[in-house]
């Protein structure tokens, strides 16, 4: 198991900036990556992971020593993201080390600042003296994070406040948590910040352009596909993703030993390694896909058999459509449209051939360009360099979308078009390149979808 990155300071022990006149003198000692030793693991439910609890644990310590950086651990929903910080988190707190959650959501109704009213307010029970002092500093501007109902009715009768008040009422946010961290060291960790309001994220970056030297680490979690990426928050996500002090850490699937060790913690059996190559395939060593996928099969007894898996996994469970509909919910419309097209048109094909059953009057080859860059569709390397789907799973949610009625139209568009490649000549329309396409097999609910194992 590898150890912690080693963070080198100037001079021995902590690096700590000078104490501001507010912020107490002698801050409490941070721990160092000889104490942390190489994160072992602390829940039993949680696996593998090795390398990732090593690195990011590096990270976070390096933080606390002053190394003025955010965490940021991506990855696709599922992925064992949060899991992952938690795992890190737990072994911090028996270190006696604060660590204190907010989470961003998007609903309707949710006030600006709310994922750091979640930490505020888990700081003022934690630390309440510490706490208090912030608040006869700064008064009324910590009002917005605590949700005081008289404050919250004036917020809702004012017009939108100026520039100046909101940076008044952030900068008050963060001379308080820097100088509780001064006080004692802390981490705090924002889930799901592609969810986050935009003043959540003006504070983050305000936060993030503060810390220089202070013992105070930052975790951010957050979705990190090409489509999440590209597409969410009109990029305020990814400035904060992309700034040179944020520092990344991305989650893949696991390894098939790690999911063959979740099965086992999971059900409490060991399955053949027929049945684990069956299960590693179909969720991708996601997580969550894979605890989704074990609800399809129900009783433990059939995981003993490859075939009756294979049966069970047939379909795609409803929790597995709808974290992957969320990904591709953030598409423009027009790409979207051309993808659910490609669907059913196999599990790989052709330019032309989506030239023929897209719709006329739209762009597919742009809106094909766009599903590439997005990690969504790639080019195959050899003859005949056709696309196809990174991900079967993907391809499976988008015919899901797809009519009966249009995917037996596109279909015959698809077989019309292989026609034409090879028996028609002089078209007006220039020549293509030879089209070597498979009609993939029907699915049990007679659907067309990629071959599965």
């Amino acid at each position: 198991m590898p150890t912690l990155p080693q963070h080198t300071p100037a001079a021995a022990g902590p690096v700590f900036p000078t104490p501001a006149a507010s912020r107490p003198a002698s801050p409490a000692p941070t721990p160092t990556p000889a104490a942390l030793g190489d994160f072992p693991r602390v829940r039993g439910l949680f696996v593998g992971r090795g390398r990732e609890r090593g690195v990011l644990g590096g990270h976070v310590v390096d933080a606390l020593n002053g190394g003025s950086h955010l965490t940021a651990v991506l990855g696709e929903m599922g992925v064992g993201k949060t899991e992952l910080v938690a795992e890190v988190g737990a072994h911090l707190n028996d270190l006696l080390q604060e660590v204190v959650w907010g989470c961003c959501t998007s609903w309707d109704g949710v006030p600006d600042y709310w994922v750091w009213s979640q930490v505020f307010r888990q700081l003022a029970v934690s630390r309440p003296e510490p706490f208090r002092r912030a608040e006869a500093r700064f008064g009324r501007l910590l009002a917005p994070l605590m949700l005081d109902p008289e404050a919250v009715g004036r917020f809702l009768a004012a017009e939108e406040q100026p520039p100046l008040a909101r940076f008044l009422v952030q900068d008050a946010m963060c001379e308080t948590l820097l100088a509780l961290a001064a006080e004692e060291p802390l981490v705090v960790v924002l889930e799901d910040l592609d969810q986050a309001d935009e003043r959540s994220l003006e504070l983050l970056t305000l936060l993030r352009s503060r810390l220089r030297g202070e013992p105070l680490g930052v975790v951010v979690i957050a979705e990190d596909t090409g489509v999440a990426a590209d597409f969410m928050h009109g990029g305020a996500v990814t400035d904060v993703l992309s700034d040179p002090r944020t520092r990344s850490l991305r989650l893949t699937g696991l390894s098939r030993a790690e999911t063959g060790e979740l099965v086992a913690v999971q059900t409490g059996i060991q399955v053949p390694d027929d049945v684990l190559r069956v299960l590693h395939e179909r969720s991708r060593g996601n997580p969550y896909f894979l605890h989704q996928f074990l609800a399809c099969v129900g009783d433990p007894e059939p995981l003993q058999d490859r075939t009756a898996v294979q049966a069970a996994l047939a379909d795609v469970p409803l929790g597995v459509r709808q974290a992957l509909g969320r990904r591709l919910a953030a598409l423009p419309e027009p790409v979207l449209e051309v993808l659910r097209c490609c669907s059913a048109l196999g599990a790989a094909f052709d330019l032309a051939l989506v030239q023929e059953a897209v719709p006329r009057g739209g762009d597919p080859e742009a809106a094909l360009e766009e599903a590439v860059r997005c990690g969504l569709l790639r080019r195959e390397t050899r003859s005949p360099f056709r696309l196809a789907f990174r991900d079967a799973l993907t391809q499976e949610v988008l015919l899901t979308e797809l009519s009966g009625t249009d995917r037996t139209r596109l279909r015959k568009r698809a077989v019309r078009a292989v026609q034409e490649q090879q028996g028609s000549h002089g078209t007006g329309r220039g020549p293509r390149r030879p089209l070597s396409h498979r009609t993939p097999p029907a699915s049990p609910n007679g659907a067309t979808g990629p071959r599965r194992a």
